[in-house]
């Protein structure tokens, strides 16, 4: 086997052609998880989930699911 040529691409994007002529999924399918440990301290998982969002489009990442924990810390609040 010698090198591939260059006009059969580089597999990036949402699909590619491999040698046996099928088409294959090259999309990352991710989920995303935002969490808040703390209650009225000014903070929102959409903050997070805006940033994770805008990653997963640079990258083309495929968001499947978006889960948000608003959970309380384990530490005592003071």
């Amino acid at each position: 086997m010698g090198p591939r040529p260059r006009d059969e691409g580089c597999g990036i994007g949402a699909g590619m052609i491999t040698d046996s002529g099928r088409q294959e999924r090259t999309t990352r399918r991710v989920a995303l998880y935002a969490r808040v440990s703390t209650l009225n301290h000014g903070q929102d998982p959409e903050v997070q989930l805006r940033e994770l969002r805008e990653f997963c489009l640079r990258r083309r990442f495929e968001i499947a699911v978006e889960y948000v924990d608003k959970g309380i810390s384990g530490s005592r609040a003071s």
